[in-house]
């Protein structure tokens, strides 16, 4: 475990020396607003998210800290450098449309070496009505009650991506601790997946609300 911790500490230093260049200019164009905590307790947890964008993980490894691993498709290392680089960055690799047992298992890894990982729920990109979420996968409720991690709800929205501001707002922190001791069949997961879709509702509910507000001052 040592060792595992230690050569994510070293992912951390690169994010720390590249995180700034990376995301200077991604970070002119999109003006963004952070609506609750930006410095969150170093230890096991699940990030969520809605997905709009590639950059999405690594606008949020930006903007918050700790430092967050994240699953991404294996699409993006098309080649040697993308990989070797995206890696770098913390992110783990996973094949799309199967159980992928090594990122299962790399993910699982990060959690239990008390480190933060990033997931999408949705699956993939919301490339349709993006004030929408879509239905959620059971991914994240698997890694949740497999790890026993808390979990804490993200929701970016892009209200002009070129012009005026974008807003990210962070959750509290809850978890799944009553259904822990139960079998993780499918049944349970379903449970579970609902409670982490209505956990990021309330969250955008949170932003629209605070929108709202501000267009009535």
């Amino acid at each position: 475990m040592e060792n595992k911790k230690e050569s994510f500490s070293k992912i951390s230093k690169f994010w720390f020396v590249v995180g700034w260049i990376i995301m200077f200019i991604p970070m002119l164009v999109y003006n963004y607003k952070v609506l609750g905590e930006r410095r969150l307790p170093n230890k096991k947890t699940i990030y969520t998210m809605n997905h709009l964008s590639s950059v999405d993980p690594i606008i949020v490894g930006f903007l918050f800290k700790p430092h967050i691993h994240f699953l991404a498709k294996s699409e993006l290392a098309k080649s040697n450098f993308a990989r070797w680089y995206l890696s770098k960055l913390g992110c783990i690799f996973i094949n799309r449309g199967e159980t992928d047992i090594s990122a299962i298992r790399k993910g699982l890894e990060v959690l239990n070496a008390e480190e933060v990982l990033m997931l999408f729920p949705e699956g993939t990109r919301n490339k349709g009505d993006e004030d929408k979420i879509s239905p959620f996968k059971t991914g994240v409720a698997f890694f949740a009650l497999k790890s026993k991690a808390p979990l804490r709800a993200f929701y970016i929205k892009h209200k002009n991506r070129f012009v005026g501001r974008n807003y990210i707002i962070c959750g509290e922190e809850y978890d799944l601790s009553d259904l822990y001791d139960k079998p993780i069949n499918k049944e349970v997961l379903e449970i579970a997946t609902q409670r982490i879709y209505d956990e990021t509702l309330k969250v955008k509910q949170k932003l629209d609300t605070y929108l709202e507000d501000k267009k009535r001052k």
